[in-house]
Parts: structure tokens; sequence; C-alpha cells
């Protein structure tokens, strides 16, 4: 689903606005000299990036990073070490600070593109952590992630759709399995909740895997 929201076909403005994100942070990280002011003096020693389940997730990651030192960079590429320095004249330090500086949809798009992914994000997360077992909470971590994606998007059909689409295309094709909508009527504490409101095609589901071990 990722995969799909960073393909320049179907989302060329999240592509570009991932493509400036590599610029900065390659940037950065291929200057010892940039990396070791942005740590010690900026961000505590946080770095702005995050590994991922995927390649993918790395990258929307590494928006959300970026969004969380938004300040801490504007004040790197502001200071008087930055300025003084020989990398301030070059031609990638002047093109990653207007990105950081004066590029305002760029921040904008982060902000936009991190409302959409998050959601996934953390569903990627979840199936990836060995704290429990997560088949009984695919089925209604998606649906969340799905509404929480329209919600923020205002419900808005013309903001969320093309990103639920991908997400309704992608879990029918190689995801949606009756074993998920078992595992959430054996979740008791999901499939019994008053606001769940997926009973019948979870019930069906659940049918459809006692059949087939019968």
């Amino acid at each position: 689903m990722l995969e799909s929201f960073s393909k320049p076909e179907h989302f060329p403005t999240i592509d570009a606005t991932i493509q400036k994100a590599r610029k900065v942070t390659k940037f950065i990280y291929n200057h010892g000299w940039i990396l070791a002011l942005m740590r010690r003096e900026f961000t505590n020693g946080r770095d702005l990036g995050r590994l991922g389940v995927t390649r993918f997730s790395t990258h929307f990651l590494s928006l959300q990073c970026l969004l969380m030192f938004r300040k801490e960079l504007r004040k790197i590429f502001t200071c008087d070490k930055w300025v003084d320095s020989r990398y301030a004249r070059t031609s990638g330090g002047k093109m990653v600070q207007s990105i950081i500086l004066e590029d305002r949809q760029f921040w904008s798009t982060c902000q936009h593109i991190v409302k959409v992914s998050e959601p996934l994000v953390e569903v990627l997360l979840l199936v990836d952590g060995e704290e429990k077992p997560t088949m009984g909470y695919l089925y209604e971590t998606m649906e969340n992630a799905k509404d929480t994606i329209k919600v923020r998007l205002k419900n808005r059909l013309s903001q969320f759709l093309p990103y639920t689409w991908v997400i309704k295309q992608r879990w029918s094709n190689q995801l949606q399995s009756p074993l998920h909508a078992a595992g959430c009527m054996l979740n008791t504490g999901i499939f019994f909740r008053p606001l769940f409101s997926k009973q019948r095609e979870v019930t069906r589901g659940f049918l459809t895997v006692v059949t087939r071990l019968i």
C-alpha cells in the first residue's frame, strides 16, 4: 500500500516530496561535519531517519522525523557555523538550505503525507512486533486505518478516495483472507464491541474457515 502511495504515476506529488526529503537526509548524512553539528547542538543525538519494515515504510518514517525536527533543521541552516562553513557555498548546500527554509509546499505536503501514511505505518509496526499475536487484530486495525485517514482528511471524498481505493485494492487482491475474519471473531474484545459494525462480514469469514477445516 505504501509502495503504491509512493509511485509517481499514481501520486506524483508524494514521490516528488520523498525525493526532496531524500536529498536533505543524504546531504546531511554524507557530510560528517554537518551530521555531527546536528547531533551535538540541535537534536540531542537523535537522527532524522528510522528504519522501517520495508524500504517504502522507511521513506514515510523519515518524513515523520523531518517534520518532528523541522524547527531544529531551520536553526541548523541559519546558525553562524553553517553560514560560515564551506558547505553553505556549495550547490548541494544551497539546494538543501532552500528546501528547508523556503519551500513551504514541501513542508505542507509532508504534513499531508504523514496524515495518510501514519495509520498504515502503525499497522506495519504492529504486524512486525513480537509483543502479541496479530492475527486477531489485523482486520480491525486495517478498518481503523481507513477510518483514520478519512477523518484526518475531513471526510472529503475527493481527498481520501484515492488512498482508500489503493488500500481496498491491495487488501482485496493480496491480504484479505477468511483467517483474518476468524481471528477477529475469536478476539471477543473486538467482535462484541458495541461500535464494531462488521459482524456479518466477519461471521461469514469465520464460517468459511470452519467449513474448510471440516
